[in-house]
């Protein structure tokens, strides 16, 4: 079973992130973002969660749709690739973003 590309967080919620964590124009990474979601949002990233909860990987498939949805916001610029903690407690690679 496929999980639904319909759920996603609302961009008025990954909005509010962005303007936080960039707020002084400093670069910050899509990991931040999810934490910071998962603090504000719980329940908007627990349903897009669970929404994949068939998949191979569900965090991994739910972050990567958060990804997407960050390189549609317009306000954002594509940094590079770094690493840093993930949710996992782990150290992985993700995308660093800044507010235009």
């Amino acid at each position: 079973m496929e999980n639904d590309d319909n759920v996603l967080i609302p961009v008025a919620q990954l909005e509010e992130i962005i303007r936080e964590l960039g707020n002084n124009g400093d670069p910050f990474t899509s990991h931040q973002v999810i934490t910071l979601l998962t603090e504000r949002h719980a329940s908007a990233y627990i349903e897009m969660l669970y929404n994949c909860r068939f998949c191979n990987d569900p965090f991994q498939t739910c972050h990567s749709k958060i990804g997407k949805q960050l390189a549609q916001i317009q306000s954002l610029e594509k940094l590079d690739r770094v690493s840093d903690t993930n949710i996992r407690l782990k150290i992985s690679e993700n995308q660093s973003w800044r507010i235009r």
